[in-house]
């Protein structure tokens, strides 16, 4: 076996992050209820590109290159899990708009996958054959209403064969969040989990902070007389390494006084504020959540609860060191950037904005659970809502998801007519996001995304500024 393949297969957590080159070409990925494959714009040509088998594979004249139509195909492999995850329980559907999906997106890779077959030569075209079945397989699978875990590994090894196939790296779409998990991992000093949080802790120079006012405007702080320190908190997702946005951090230093620490964006997203440690041995108790945020009900029994931890550490004049273990590793089936590649996955169109990267999503309609009162409480879809409309955000430099904006969509009929203003909710899920069920009259949209700045402060300087328009055309039809 050539050595490019066997190095993909030999290392599943590597494979998953070729997921969705594709999804910022216009039309290579979208909803369920999409129709065919758009071909390169005009004019763009794809040299022949390196198979794994050592020969050369180039997209039929007017396809799709070979690897944004992988990318294409494995991020709908990537939805089929999520969607039939959501819809399945011992044998019975319990959500039937998610097994619909579920179906539909598995058709789709194998479709697209059909398309691309005939590009492989010696030991790539046999590993091609075989996928080309177990897609098929996946389909009768999915049909016999197959228990979660069969299609799980049918669809991980799946996965793990088509990203072999494809001949480029690692895509520059997870780079940014890739790096900012990396840098948050070596920057903490201790971690512990508790209630469904991964907390960690780190110190630093006292630093500014640029925090926003009661205009939204963000202002220079340099940090107080007295401080000793800089301290951050790190608040995650035990499994996925997420990092949790909107939750309340209070820390309390010995028997001092509780401080409540602010939402920061730097290198990595965390929560701050400056302290002045004792010299020698000290006691820092944190407390956090609960996760004050709007969601889907794959996120509806996460972070409700708040949990308390105590760190134990030592000053010795700028150093403070903390006693505890270094963060441990994400859950073995769960790859950094998932996040980022379902989102563009499941966008019909991206674009940018200002600082922004954003993403156009209409799906089917469904429930949201808004914070409320300390709690999540049910906003359920009607009969006579048509769509879940969503935005993904991104920041365009580093295409980090950004929560906590102020999202809200207009609708202008190119028809004529007063456009319909829906304000979207931040939501938690597979992927962060904005999004609303609605009721949409058929008809040709122009869709304007207007985005106001997140709440959090920022480090290194002023970011995310002003109101920003992202501007998409959707031609909302009868279905």
């Amino acid at each position: 076996m050539p050595q490019r393949i066997f190095s993909r297969l030999a290392c599943p957590r590597a494979s998953l992050a070729v997921l969705l080159v594709a999804a910022l070409a216009a039309g290579a990925a979208g909803c369920p209820d999409e129709g065919p494959a758009q071909p390169s714009p005009a004019g763009a040509s794809a040299a022949p590109t390196p198979t794994p088998a050592g020969g050369t594979a180039a997209a039929p004249e007017g396809e799709t290159p070979l690897p944004r139509a992988i990318g294409a195909i494995l991020g709908r492999l990537k939805l089929v899990k999520e969607e039939y995850q959501a819809a399945i329980r011992d044998g019975k559907v319990i959500n039937a708009t998610e097994y619909e999906e579920a179906e539909i997106f598995a058709e789709q890779a194998a479709l697209r996958f059909r398309r691309i077959e005939s590009a492989f030569e010696g030991e790539a075209a046999a590993i091609a054959e075989g996928v080309a079945k177990d897609l098929g397989l996946l389909m009768q699978r999915i049909a016999a209403k197959a228990p979660l875990s069969e299609i799980q590994t049918l669809v991980a090894s799946l996965v793990q064969r088509i990203a072999a196939l494809n001949p480029e790296e690692i895509p520059q779409e997870i780079e940014g969040t890739v790096e900012a998990v990396a840098r948050a991992d070596a920057t903490i000093r201790a971690e512990v989990q508790a209630e469904g949080y991964r907390i960690g802790v780190f110190t630093d120079a006292p630093r500014t902070l640029w925090l926003r006012d009661e205009n939204g405007h963000l202002k220079e702080t340099p940090p107080p007389e007295g401080a000793t320190h800089y301290l951050g908190v790190v608040v995650r997702e035990p499994r996925t390494k997420r990092f949790l946005p909107a939750t309340p951090v209070e820390v309390r230093l010995g028997k001092g006084k509780p401080q409540r620490l602010t939402w920061v964006w730097g290198d990595f997203q965390h929560y701050g504020g400056h302290l002045s440690f004792p010299e020698g041995p000290f006691e820092l108790a944190v407390t956090v959540g609960p996760m004050a945020y709007d969601r889907h009900g794959d996120m509806l029994t996460q972070w409700t609860k708040p949990a308390t931890v105590v760190f134990r550490g030592r000053r010795e004049g700028a150093v403070v060191r903390f006693e505890g273990k270094p963060p441990a590793p994400a859950a073995a089936d769960y790859h950094l950037g998932d996040d980022v590649l379902q989102a563009l996955a499941e966008a019909r169109e991206v674009t940018t904005a200002g600082p922004y990267r954003v993403g156009f999503i209409a799906e089917r309609p469904e429930p949201v659970w808004l914070w409320k009162d300390g709690g999540p409480s049910l906003v359920a879809a009607t009969e006579k809502d048509t769509h879940h409309l969503e935005i993904a955000l991104m920041e365009q430099a580093s295409n980090r998801m950004i929560p906590g904006a102020k999202v809200t969509l207009s609708l202008v009929p190119r028809s004529g007519g007063a456009p319909l203003g829906i304000p979207l909710h931040p939501l938690a899920s597979a992927f962060y996001h904005y999004g609303a069920t609605v009721a949409v009259p058929p008809g040709d949209y122009e869709v304007r995304a207007k985005i106001e700045p997140p709440p959090f402060a920022t480090l290194g300087g002023p970011r995310f500024e002003g109101t920003h328009e992202a501007i998409f055309h959707w031609n909302r039809g009868e279905k």
